[in-house]
């Protein structure tokens, strides 16, 4: 039966079922694609984790602060370590072991060891239940004593005759960046199944072909103010450690490569290669590598869409552009010479290793250890959090831009140019800091146990300053600072132009120094101890209250103007102007001397 004026049951039915069907499977695809992606976050949360954790024990190793570290409630809680996992991620398994030895789940060091096995296992916990685990597996090696005695000799004099083809000029007879030919005047490579190139397409040189001729790099500026440290370092550490062509007969050969290149191989080592050489083109690597003592040149780009690890003294030169997809770790006395650098996630540099960049450099977070040696040519930009210990060293000609800025155990950072540090900067134990320009820091600042900085430059300070135990803050600029000033212990700050303080300053300790060379403006109060001395070489504007209490001083070249209450009633210091000295609350105490038009005011 039909029905003219509309659906005949049997056709509404039918498109009801339809629909349901569409409904069905929309929402199982939504749901799986749900699914997929939740997974896919919680992979990398893991994977981040297990990176994060190798990274600390990997240092807590080197610096000996790892001994007698257990797990306990899925984490590692010691004086020296302070892990933050994900919420919900915890380690649910750790051994420790040296080569030869039975694993245990704490660690207890014996000096005499160099290399630790750690397989550890981070997992997404829901109760009791193990919803999925993260397996690592690892080893750390710690530099022996000859490793951190570095002794650096002057480059050799150019000779006096360059021309002079028949003397030894001290260089090796292949010049770096030069392609070689494989294999010449013996079978050639490229037909053997053995090749090492078999993870990409290789073309050989021919001697007997003119065209095309191998493109020769463009040579680094070696003359460079800026490489030329890192330069002298990769001479004395790396070269003379990297595995140039020495024994393994047949097995280790030259592998040439020309024009753009793809190679699939996830590890570059002397049991296969002597060197690898890419020349009139650029070299992908579609997966995470690491390198292996053994010369790695490319004379354009290097891409690596994965991670890239540099072991055991490799030497590896780019060209241009060294783009890392995941993160970038030097070790073990490894080098890397490019003309730019990129890298997504983190930059780690360990052990003596070298990094020169002769432009600009763009990296998600930055960490520097245990002697590593970096020169960079243009402005760095960090993502994330920028970190040096252990007596790295960092040198740029360009501008220095990170989120947070931590400095610890003698490392050093110098900059031609500014430093923009958009949240904290914090120094300790003897780190230094120099920038040829200005300094900005968007957090607070903490400078403790002998740590120094200087900028040649303005300084802004956008939160609390402050600076104790022997630490120096110079700025040759003006100076603003929006938070509270604590200068205490024996600490100095320096100023050459005018100062404006935005919140209170507190003078503790005598024996530091506190100087302006202008104009001192501050909108705060003023709190001194005993013995505290601020020198002020134009006018001092002091807004707030003053307290000098005894042998503490206030000493201004110009004039003083106090708007606020100055105490101490009794035991009072000195307040001492060269010019005037205006008090719009007049002081009523006693012995706390004020001394105005006194041509005499002493330090």
């Amino acid at each position: 039966m039909s029905n003219e004026k509309g659906f005949t049951l049997i056709e509404l039915l039918g498109a009801l079922v339809l629909f349901s069907l569409i409904t069905i499977s929309a929402v199982t695809v939504t749901a799986q694609a749900l699914q997929q992606d939740g997974n896919a976050k919680q992979t990398n949360s893991l994977r981040n984790d297990a990176n994060y954790v190798t990274q600390v024990l990997r240092t807590a190793y080197e610096n000996d602060t790892l001994d007698k570290v257990c797990v306990e409630n899925g984490t590692i809680q010691t004086d020296d370590i302070h892990l933050q996992l994900t919420p919900g991620n915890q380690i649910s398994e750790i051994n420790f072991s040296y080569p030869g030895e039975n694993s245990s789940n704490c660690f207890y060091s014996q000096p005499e060891k160099q290399t630790l096995q750690v397989n550890f296992t981070i997992s997404k916990i829901d109760g009791d239940e193990i919803i999925e685990p993260f397996v690592v597996d690892t080893a750390f090696t710690k530099p022996t004593a000859d490793d951190l005695t570095v002794t650096i000799s002057q480059p050799a004099p150019p000779p006096t005759n360059p021309d002079n083809g028949g003397g030894d000029d001290g260089k090796d007879e292949e010049e770096p960046g030069e392609p070689t030919t494989p294999g010449e005047g013996e079978e050639n490579p490229g037909d053997n199944s053995d090749n090492p190139g078999d993870g990409g397409t290789e073309t050989p040189s021919n001697p007997d072909d003119e065209e095309p001729k191998p493109e020769t790099p463009d040579e680094p500026d070696t003359d460079s103010p800026i490489l030329g440290t890192c330069k002298v370092l990769e001479d004395e550490i790396v070269k003379t450690n990297t595995d140039k062509g020495k024994g393994n007969g047949n097995k280790r050969e030259d592998s040439v490569y020309t024009g753009d290149t793809t190679l699939s191989e996830t590890q570059f080592n002397t049991n296969k290669y002597n060197s690898v050489k890419v020349s009139n083109g650029s070299l992908t690597i579609p997966n995470s590598v690491s390198i292996h003592k053994i010369l790695f040149e490319v004379n354009h780009d290097f891409n690596v869409n994965g991670s890239l690890d540099l072991q055991e003294s490799s030497d590896t030169n780019i060209g241009n552009k060294t783009s890392v997809n995941q993160s970038l770790g030097l070790f073990a006395k490894s080098s890397l010479e490019t003309g730019t650098l990129f890298i997504t996630n983190q930059l780690t540099a360990h052990n003596q290793s070298v990094l020169m960049v002769h432009g600009n450099v763009e990296v998600g977070s930055g960490h520097f250890f245990t002697k590593s040696a970096s020169c960079v040519g243009g402005d760095a930009t960090y993502k994330n959090d920028l970190e040096f210990q252990n007596f790295s060293t960092y040198t740029s000609g360009g501008k220095l831009t990170a989120p947070v800025l931590k400095m610890y155990s003698q490392s050093t950072v110098k900059m031609e140019k500014a430093a923009e540090i958009a949240g904290n900067l914090n120094l300790e134990n003897d780190a230094r800091l120099e920038i040829g320009k200005d300094i900005y820091a968007g957090g607070d600042t903490t400078l403790n146990s002998s740590a120094y900085v200087t900028a040649n430059g303005p300084g802004t300070f956008k939160k609390s300053l402050t600076v104790r135990n022997s630490a120096e803050l110079s700025i040759n600029g003006n100076v603003v600072v929006d938070g509270t000033t604590l200068i205490e212990t024996n600490a100095k700050f320096n100023v050459s132009g005018a100062a404006t303080f935005g919140n209170d300053i507190t003078l503790r300790n005598s024996g530091g120094q506190f100087t302006i060379n202008e104009n001192t403006t501050v909108n705060g109060s003023i709190n001194m101890d005993q013995g505290a001395i601020m020198y002020v070489k134009g006018n001092a504007y002091l807004n707030g209250n003053v307290h000098v209490p005894q042998n503490a001083k206030i000493i201004a070249d110009g004039d003083i103007h106090i708007k606020g209450k100055i105490s101490p009633d009794w035991g009072g210091g000195t307040i001492c102007a060269k010019g005037d000295i205006k008090m719009d609350q007049p002081y009523t105490g006693h012995e706390l001397k004020i001394l105005p038009n006194n041509q005499k005011c002493q330090k």
